[in-house]
């Protein structure tokens, strides 16, 4: 057998082709017992999903196809970077513990070199829980979702992350190693402080105010591409200001801006876990906070002044929905933001609501957001995400 013929039983039409190579059909036992044992016995990694997670690996472990996928896709992602690892597809499940968590199967052997990685940067055991523990939270999260937990193919993605010992946790939020994106260049004022993203790519609504593309703008009459160029005094480019992207070309004088962030340049990218304190009193301690951390744990990485942030709490909307003082507002004001395609605009609804609903008319009202958003997009509006970054000084 092949392992294309693995993929097609398992309903995969497309995967790394490196997989093929990597095949090698033999019977030894795909998921490793005694580790997960270990890992909750030590780590707690599974919580109460404990039972769960060992019945997976025993259904795993006595189907061939099975076993074959999750050998395989071991063997491609031990020493991928988190990129490439998270290109291996998730199966979708048949409704048994191996086919709801298949995909944690082929993140575990690494498990082990994540904590080990994390103990030599300084890490107590305290501070390796803390990190671990999105394991058994995500499952919870899947179950909360679905009526059933596992590992969705977005939480096989994340959990790369915390596999690949790629985060850390500081004052209740997570801190990614990150690069900034290919599309931006960032730019700062030496008089002023003033910082600019310069959008290098993508095509933008007349308007600037959303990426073409996205929900509610698809209108291609006016649109621009941004173009961007540079010579031994200026720079050239359509800069974003108070979110909005200039459909004319401006120039920055080298001598008034400086460059502060190159794209694919090394900063860190902040997530925030439901029930985080977002005030941007403890936002900003904790981000400065994390670029010491870096400089103490991790002198091998470079410095850096920028905290990406890829989310619909970063949209402008929220002011008028959730008024100033609100801390998704504070959260929101704490970074220099720009438009993302967002073409379908729905991840909101799994943090706020919990899970997806079939109409906007079922969606719950417990709380003063929960009822606005509702409103929002019963209204026919939309609270699209919005990227951004908030520059430590």
């Amino acid at each position: 057998m092949e392992f294309r013929q693995i993929a097609q039983k398992l309903g995969v039409e497309r995967y790394p082709k490196e997989l093929d190579k990597l095949y090698v059909d033999n019977k030894t036992p795909a998921c490793d017992l005694s580790l997960i044992d270990a890992l909750q016995t030590e780590w707690n990694l599974f919580g109460d999903f404990y039972n769960k997670v060992k019945d997976a690996a025993e259904q795993i472990n006595s189907d061939p196809v099975r076993s074959a996928w999750v050998r395989t896709t071991v063997s491609f992602a031990k020493d991928a970077d988190v990129e490439t690892a998270c290109t291996v597809p998730a199966p979708a499940s048949d409704g048994t513990a191996a086919g709801d968590f298949l995909p944690l199967f082929t993140l575990l052997p690494q498990i082990p070199s994540a904590i080990a990685e994390y103990e030599k940067h300084g890490f107590s055991r305290d501070e390796i829980l803390d990190i671990m523990k999105d394991f058994r939270l995500s499952f919870g999260i899947v179950e909360e979702q679905t009526g059933s937990s596992g590992v969705e193919y977005i939480y096989y993605g994340w959990l790369t992350i915390f596999a690949k010992a790629q985060i850390f946790c500081l004052m209740g939020l997570q801190f990614e190693f990150f690069k900034l994106p290919k599309g931006t260049l960032w730019l700062r004022n030496r008089t002023t402080g003033e910082v600019v993203p310069v959008m290098l790519e993508g095509t933008f609504h007349f308007s600037g105010i959303q990426r073409l593309g996205s929900l509610g703008y698809e209108d291609t009459e006016g649109a621009f591409t941004p173009a961007f160029s540079q010579d031994e005094r200026n720079y050239y480019g359509h800069g974003v200001h108070d979110c909005v992207v200039s459909a004319a070309q401006e120039t920055f004088p080298k001598d008034i801006w400086e460059c502060i962030g190159h794209p694919q340049g090394f900063c860190m990218n902040i997530h925030v876990p439901r029930g985080s304190d977002i005030s941007t009193e403890n936002v900003m301690t904790a981000c400065k906070r994390a670029r010491e951390l870096v400089k103490t744990r991790y002198p091998e990485r470079p410095e850096f002044c920028l905290v990406m942030g890829i989310s619909w709490l970063l949209n402008p909307l929220l002011r008028e929905i959730q008024g100033e003082k609100a801390k998704t507002t504070q959260f929101m004001e704490c970074f220099i933001k720009y438009p993302k395609l967002d073409p379908h605009a729905d991840s909101v609804f799994s943090f706020v609501f919990g899970k997806k609903y079939k109409n906007y008319a079922e969606l719950p009202e417990n709380t003063s957001l929960q009822r606005k958003l509702k409103k929002l997009y019963l209204d026919g509006g939309c609270l699209h995400g919005y990227s951004g970054a908030i520059y430590i000084c």
